[in-house]
């Protein structure tokens, strides 16, 4: 059902938010993008989401007053058939009679027929588009899609991000990435934020062996060969466990299985599947130290949540994390084992006391950088920066 909307007042714009999906099960764009529509209706903004929905399958929703459209997957299909549904529903959300110029459209993502749907409409209207690739913009990304990837490129979506009206980028990294790619338009960097829980529960496991801990997609990007490979080679002490947490994506999971296999690892490497919010601050809190080895990440909201429960971190330069190294919270380094394989030793050869001070320092930084309030404001400013046609001071990074 389309809940009525009303014509956009000189006070307040109205958004339209578009992703393809925000399943609980999918990764973190599925959370952060229902998260900032929630906090935005604090700024003034009116704030439509649309979104695809899979039967059986519950999906992440923002807080009221923010509004859900939701478009019924095919149960055959699934995502691959829904631009026309997206393309109504948006058009049916433009009722702003002479005042069409204060909405904006930002559409999360890119490849997809939703986020196809919504930059022809945009066009079609003269709207302002903004678009959040959402790391599929990386070389890495780029690369590993195949001829139907470079032909989709090829045929429509070079063009459809040629005519964005402007990008918003979640790290300095995404930016570049975009500028690489021939995009000139403006280019917001504003991070995602994280949902702490209201209160960090107790930790909890016991049993003396210490913990390093992966919570993600177990998906090839993630790097997971490399990081049992570096896990094996590592000088690590016997009393420490690698945990790996997170749903299985295209059979992943039997790959690393037989890796642990392989090398002899099934007594200090285990499996914990996929968790819900309350598991995963529990698993966070219950461990000694996090690691995320992807090859490509646009942000990584897992580093910012395993940082907020003091924990020290692992990740690599191909995620946007190089204050992990500035602020001596953790380590940023190539994504290849060597680099993981030194790191692991020296991660785990910190005394347990000095390993617990770079955890705090990290959840006293996480705090001051990943408040959705202040990232909303953010963003609310870069919309307004937008409709007064980039005249207006703005106080957000704009490359």
């Amino acid at each position: 059902m389309i809940a009525k909307s009303s014509n956009c007042s000189s006070e307040q714009l109205r958004v339209m938010q578009v992703v393809a999906s925000t399943r609980v099960d999918h990764g973190g764009m599925s959370r952060s993008v229902p998260a900032i529509c929630s906090a935005l209706t604090d700024h003034q903004v009116e704030v439509h989401l649309l979104t695809g929905r899979t039967s059986g399958i519950k999906s992440n929703i923002p807080d009221a007053p923010a509004v859900t459209h939701l478009i019924d997957e095919s149960g055959r299909f699934g995502r691959w058939f829904v631009g026309k549904q997206f393309s109504s529903r948006l058009g049916q959300l433009t009722d702003c009679s002479s005042e069409t110029e204060r909405c904006i459209v930002h559409d999360h993502g890119i490849w997809l027929p939703s986020n196809r749907a919504t930059a022809q409409t945009a066009r079609a209207k003269s709207w302002i588009r903004v678009v959040s690739p959402r790391g599929m913009v990386s070389p890495w990304a780029l690369k590993n899609g195949g001829v139907k990837k470079r032909l989709a490129w090829n045929l429509y979506q070079k063009n459809d991000l040629a005519t964005a009206t402007a990008f918003h980028a979640t790290a300095e990294l995404e930016a570049d990435e975009l500028r690489q790619i021939g995009m000139k338009q403006p280019i917001a960097v504003i991070p995602n934020g994280i949902d702490l829980p209201a209160q960090m529960p107790q930790r909890k496991r016991h049993g003396g062996r210490k913990r390093m801990i992966f919570l993600s997609r177990i998906h090839p990007k993630k790097g997971l060969v490399n990081l049992i490979t570096a896990f094996r080679r590592a000088n690590i002490a016997k009393d420490w466990e690698l945990l790996l947490v997170g749903p299985d994506e295209a059979g992943h999971r039997a790959e690393i299985e037989n890796e642990i296999d392989r090398l002899d690892l099934t007594d200090s490497v285990e499996f914990f599947g996929e968790v819900n919010d309350s598991e995963k601050w529990q698993q966070l809190v219950d461990a000694d130290l996090f690691v995320l080895p992807s090859f490509s990440e646009n942000f990584g909201i897992v580093v910012a949540e395993a940082l907020a429960a003091g924990l020290p971190v692992i990740t690599t330069t191909g995620t946007p994390w190089q204050a992990l190294a500035e602020n001596g919270i953790g380590w940023w380094i190539e994504p290849n084992v060597e680099a993981l394989t030194s790191t692991l030793s020296d991660a785990c050869a910190v005394p347990c006391d000095a390993r617990r001070q770079m955890g705090q320092r990290g959840a006293e930084w996480s705090a001051a950088q990943f408040q959705w309030s202040g990232i909303a404001n953010q963003m609310s400013q870069f919309y307004h920066w937008l409709i007064d046609g980039g005249t207006r001071p703005s106080f957000v990074n704009i490359a």
